[in-house]
């Protein structure tokens, strides 16, 4: 009776580490494999530590390639997994990682470089770039006007699917009350 270690067979080819990509894009995942598999699953994850997450399960692929849409953030040290799908020992791992870069971000700024206002007044949010843009406050366009303290998103569309979301915290303080003067005997104020 002998004991023998399995060999996977299968063998990523891309992205295999080193690679950096642009969010909202499209990359080919390749691999080889010497056996007759025909279903995959297709995991990454995005640092050592994190979880798998699932990209594609039994997906069908006699040429042995995935296109992932790659989501718009930051991944620094995301990695790639491809497993049969009828055996679970039969895998590869990314030899080294790979990163990704947000496409596009939304940012929010104000015209006053504050997000705190005094009651009454108008704070005016700004973003930029020449993307669609839509304020939580309904709002389109690079300005947003904003009257109450709250919580105010914003979500840039590059048009073609690929969207960023921020939000900043608006506080609207009431005034402080008027000092009152008391006088001892006759006074003049000028």
């Amino acid at each position: 009776f002998e004991i023998s270690a399995f060999e996977p067979t299968i063998q990523i080819l891309s992205p295999n580490g080193g690679e950096t990509f642009d969010g909202c894009n499209t990359v080919t995942i390749s691999w080889s494999d010497e056996s007759s598999e025909m279903l995959y699953n297709i995991e990454y994850r995005d640092s050592p530590e994190s979880n798998w997450t699932p990209l594609a399960s039994g997906y069908e692929s006699p040429n042995r390639e995935f296109n992932w849409d790659l989501p718009n953030e930051s991944i620094l040290f995301g990695t790639i997994r491809v497993r049969s799908f009828s055996n679970s020992n039969n895998y590869d791992v990314s030899d080294y990682h790979f990163t990704t870069s947000p496409a596009i971000n939304a940012t929010i700024s104000s015209a006053s470089d504050s997000f705190n206002a005094c009651a009454g007044d108008t704070l005016i949010l700004t973003t930029t770039g020449s993307f669609n843009h839509t304020w939580s406050t309904g709002d389109t366009g690079l300005n947003a006007a904003v009257f109450e303290s709250g919580t105010y998103s914003l979500t840039t569309d590059n048009g073609v699917g690929c969207t960023s979301t921020a939000s900043v915290d608006i506080v609207f303080q009431d005034p402080p009350s008027a000092p009152l003067i008391l006088f001892d005997g006759p006074s003049i104020v000028c």
